[in-house]
């Protein structure tokens, strides 16, 4: 296993991608490398983005396009917009929506999109949805409590991944 690691390395340092943690969770980037599991994930418990592949140099490969292969393929902002504004529930001076809700709407709508893609629109799109006024809400225990209640979305710059469970925008 040892040597496998070792060109595990090598083939991350030849791409120029870094390669951090203890096996069997190597991280690179916001990806988790799961050889447990021989899977690719944003974090532990996380949801699979896709397996492994058995040659160190093709993992390499794999996790530097990752980023280019997921997400969505429309204006995503505006789509989030456009179901938030027409879904959500008014809760005293806030909009809320489910996560999960959010998700299924814009998977109903938009055909074949992950709960990987979507996990990487809500990182990359952040302060963009901030900008527009909206907040993700952190999951409480009783959100954790259910599968569907609650998406680990990778935090920018470290290792842990946040629970969020709902997308909350003021009342203006």
């Amino acid at each position: 296993m040892l040597s496998r690691l070792k060109k595990i390395a090598k083939a991350f340092s030849e791409q120029g991608l870094k390669l951090k943690g203890h096996y069997p969770y190597l991280r690179s980037g916001p990806f988790l490398l799961d050889f447990t599991d021989k899977c690719i994930r944003f974090c532990i418990g996380g949801t699979c983005i896709t397996p492994l592949p058995e040659e160190p140099e093709d993992v390499a490969k794999l996790v530097k396009v990752l980023p280019n292969r997921l997400g969505a393929k429309f204006d995503w902002i505006k789509v989030v917009d456009k179901i938030h504004r027409r879904k959500a529930v008014k809760q005293g001076s806030f909009y809320i929506m489910r996560l999960m809700d959010l998700y299924k709407a814009i998977r109903a709508s938009k055909g074949k999109y992950k709960l990987a893609d979507f996990i990487w629109d809500l990182l990359k799109h952040r302060k963009n949805l901030v900008a527009k006024g909206y907040a993700l809400q952190v999951a409480t225990l009783n959100d954790t409590r259910r599968p569907d209640g609650f998406i680990l979305v990778p935090n920018p710059g470290n290792p842990m991944c946040t629970a969020y469970s709902r997308i909350v925008r003021r009342v203006k």
